[in-house]
């Protein structure tokens, strides 16, 4: 009997650790395809990058495509807002052309060629967690 209460207990805490928020939409209604990430910490992209170029290649929204933005922590999207320094979810648009053509994602960093996008939990909240993306 004990067995199956520790499975079951081990079954439910990989559930609750594994849950994640998706309610937050990019929509693409851009020219081109582009990658995003997101920083809580600061206004700016992270640098030196933590994350490798094939990381920005991998997950990218298509032209007039939508892709849901998941947080894979236990946190939902307005609680890493409320964690942030400015009380905002900065998102970082990268455009996969650039990203090629400078192979390093760092270098599109330092070169400062991104679109940066600012949203309030109160904005995000009454855009239904929807952010368009404009050319």
């Amino acid at each position: 009997m004990k067995v199956l209460q520790i499975l079951a207990l081990l079954f439910l805490s990989s559930c609750i650790y594994e849950s994640f928020d998706s309610r937050l939409k990019v929509v693409n209604q851009t020219d081109g395809d582009f990658s995003l990430n997101y920083n809580i910490s600061d206004t700016v992209p992270e640098y030196p990058s933590i994350n490798k170029t094939a990381y920005y290649l991998r997950d990218t929204v298509g032209r007039k495509d939508t892709m849901s933005v998941q947080e894979e922590s236990w946190k939902s999207w307005p609680v890493v807002i409320d964690k942030s320094k400015t009380k905002k979810l900065n998102l970082f648009i990268y455009s996969l052309d650039s990203i090629k053509k400078y192979k390093e994602i760092d270098t599109l960093i330092s070169r400062k060629i991104y679109k940066r996008l600012e949203y309030s939990k109160d904005q995000l909240e009454k855009s239904n967690w929807i952010v368009v993306v404009k050319g």
